[in-house]
């Protein structure tokens, strides 16, 4: 009986177990070598992708490159994308997908990648690719993620302070982990309710969103008018599709500026602080002569009004539409008129460094200028005069403004281009200390 020899099969089986091994290596082998895991940190606008190496040394890992590739696409299906990325295995490259490399390895051979800027409700395909040190590509199994839908929640709107001038709120929001790049924030405010969201000025939150804490942030809202109620929504506004979503409803009253004036027994109440202040001793905010909004710079590039402009305002804007103790207060409140001035001046008393009163006409060049009485507190001089030294301890120069442009005399107007209001040019900044008629 003769012998049967198996060594014929079993080199068959070798053979075809190597041309396996082989076929797998060359096309990449989707379930030892690459794994595509799922995606994770889904948001309206981010993914987090995550793979797997197998079988390979963190040595042999290292010499090679390790990420995803991926589509962003609504029109296709998986199967299709499949094909693209077995095309880029067998080409090296594709254009109908994209690839991005993971930064480092992590433990147990796992990697990801974090794809930002996308869409909500985007569908994203992506499979994990490892290239080996011999320019192999190894691809995964082809997974789909789709991106969650943008639904922000502005959860509350929380009035903190109000001033005659200004608002503190502190707003409370669901982001739905957008950044700065796709959305911004803030309050729409109006005096009209019913014109809120048509007319309403819009105070934009100035940093980024990522760096929230809690997804809550404040607002100061400033160059309100006093003794008004105004209406306000948070609001979060998506910009690639230019949407605005709001919150509730809320409203707040901002002082009175009956509250801050002060009967000395003049022609006129004089208030205890300036305009934009609620502080005796602190400055408020800059005006130049005529103008009712205030800036960080005073030139005569930036001034409202030209020479011929500026002639036809006439000698006195108390209580005129250029008047901004008029503007932001109302009512009877206006700047001081020179008149005015002078009246406090020879009626009132200062209280200098040594504590001695000496009256004030005797003392407005005095180093520190101070009238306190009544909790009045003016500081540096009458009208315009910019004095050289300190607003107190604040270290700056201030002067305050007069309504009349015509109170000074024996200066070369000329020099000055004809800018000239009072003891100082036009187009400089000053604070306002308003009065008001009884």
């Amino acid at each position: 009986m003769k012998r049967l020899s198996y060594l014929p099969i079993v080199a068959l089986f070798i053979m075809l177990y190597c041309s396996c091994e082989q076929n797998n290596a060359d096309q990449g082998s989707k379930l030892d070598n690459v794994v595509t895991n799922a995606a994770t940190d889904v948001t309206p606008f981010s993914v987090t992708l995550n793979g797997t190496i197998n079988n390979f040394s963190v040595a042999d890992i290292s010499r090679g490159e390790y990420g995803f590739l991926y589509i962003v696409s609504k029109e296709i299906d998986e199967l299709q994308a499949e094909s693209v990325f077995k095309e880029y295995v067998e080409n090296g490259s594709s254009s109908e997908c994209k690839k991005k490399v993971a930064i480092a390895l992590l433990e147990n051979n796992n990697f990801n990648i974090g794809l930002s800027g996308l869409n909500p409700m985007d569908n994203i395909y992506y499979c994990a690719m490892f290239i080996t040190k011999d320019n192999k590509i190894l691809i995964g199994n082809t997974e789909k993620v789709s991106l969650i839908e943008f639904s922000p929640k502005l959860k509350s709107a929380v009035i903190d302070s109000v001033t005659l001038m200004n608002s503190t709120i502190t707003i409370t929001a669901d982001f739905c982990n957008a950044t700065s790049k796709e959305c911004s924030t803030g309050i729409i405010y109006s005096l009209n309710e019913e014109e809120l969201l048509t007319t309403g000025v819009k105070a934009e939150y100035s940093g980024k969103i990522e760096d929230l804490e809690n997804d809550t942030y404040t607002m100061d809202i400033s160059l309100l008018k006093a003794g008004k109620t105004y209406y306000y929504k948070p609001y979060i506004y998506y910009k690639t599709r230019q949407e605005y979503y709001y919150g509730d409803l809320s409203s707040f009253t901002t002082l009175d500026p009956s509250t801050v004036a002060v009967d000395l027994g003049l022609s006129v109440m004089w208030a205890s602080c300036d305009l934009g202040s609620m502080v005796p001793t602190e400055p408020g905010l800059k005006f130049a002569w005529g103008e009712i909004v205030p800036k960080k710079t005073y030139t005569q590039e930036n001034y409202r009004f030209t020479l011929d402009e500026f002639k036809q305002l006439g000698d006195d804007i108390s209580g005129s539409e250029y008047d901004a103790a008029t503007y932001y207060w109302g009512g009877k409140w206006r700047m001081p008129t020179y008149a005015e001035w002078m009246e406090l001046f020879e009626l009132t008393v200062t209280e200098t460094t040594g504590g001695v009163p000496i009256p004030l006409k005797e003392n407005w060049f005095y180093s520190i200028c101070r009238y306190r009485k009544d909790n009045v507190y003016i500081s540096m001089c009458w009208g315009t005069y910019y004095q050289k030294g300190t607003y107190g301890e604040y270290g700056e120069s201030y002067g305050h403004l007069a309504s009349t442009k015509d109170y000074s005399t024996g200066y070369d107007f000329s020099v000055y281009g004809g800018f000239k209001q009072g003891l100082m040019l036009a187009y400089d900044g000053a604070l306002i200390r308003p009065v008001c008629d009884y």
